[in-house]
């Protein structure tokens, strides 16, 4: 089955470089890749190019749009059934969409464990998975049906609404399943962007309000729901 992965970036080429080699890599080969530069350089497109690999499709616009209103117009933009997030300054072990294609079967998304990728460590996208009790961290780690985004699309208020797509899909449509290894690599060390375009806003502070009185209302019901509160969500065997 094909997966398309979805990658908003901005102005971060080297970076973006090394995310796109760790899915070009993946064990999983029918992919379809779609990267969104929001208001890059020719840089960008330059390491796209740079792969000619006929998989990635490349989308841009000048207007800075952030990080959520990407991902939504990527995922109208996507023609597969299955589509994952990789964002352009983490990395993904070569198997992970392969074992979360596997994991997704019967149920409405997937995430798997993450860990943090600091410089004076690098950690190779080779890397042997690791076993971990529970996933710690709602990541841009999900896979999940393109029909449940197209119906159930990311906040644009904010950054950072991973929490809370999760938390409404749970509540739409169903227990997700964490798959217990880690498969993701999320790089703290280069300063946000997107947190910056936002911090800029006037309104900044009130929608910062929002997005965390919203996180507790969907917690609330999740946890009335009768669901395992988040973030040790959906972690089932076989």
């Amino acid at each position: 089955m094909k997966v398309s992965v979805l990658i908003p970036t901005h102005r971060r080429p080297k970076l973006l470089k090394r995310a796109l080699k760790s899915i070009v890599a993946q064990t999983h080969t029918d992919l379809e890749i779609l990267v969104y530069g929001d208001a890059c350089t020719r840089a960008t497109e330059g390491v796209v190019n740079w792969f000619h690999d006929d998989r990635i499709r490349y989308l841009s616009g000048q207007t800075v749009l952030g990080e959520c209103k990407v991902r939504n117009l990527l995922a109208n933009e996507a023609t597969s059934e299955v589509v994952c997030w990789q964002d352009d300054d983490d990395i993904s072990n070569i198997h992970r969409v392969a074992l979360q294609l596997k994991a997704l079967k019967g149920v409405p998304f997937t995430r798997c464990g993450s860990r943090l990728l600091w410089d004076e460590k690098p950690v190779e996208f080779r890397e042997t998975p690791k076993i971990q009790n529970h996933p710690k961290f709602v990541t841009p780690t999900t896979m999940t049906w393109r029909k449940y985004l197209i119906e159930n699309p990311y906040h644009e208020i904010m950054f950072g609404c991973d929490i809370l797509w999760e938390l409404e899909a749970m509540l739409r449509y169903g227990e997700g399943r964490a798959v217990p290894k880690i498969l993701y690599y999320r790089d703290m060390v280069p300063q946000d962007r997107v947190t910056k375009v936002y911090q800029e806003l006037d309104d900044y502070e009130e929608r910062m309000e929002w997005q965390r009185e919203k996180r507790d209302e969907l917690l609330s019901k999740v946890k009335a729901k009768g669901y395992t509160q988040w973030p040790t969500i959906g972690i089932k065997n076989g």
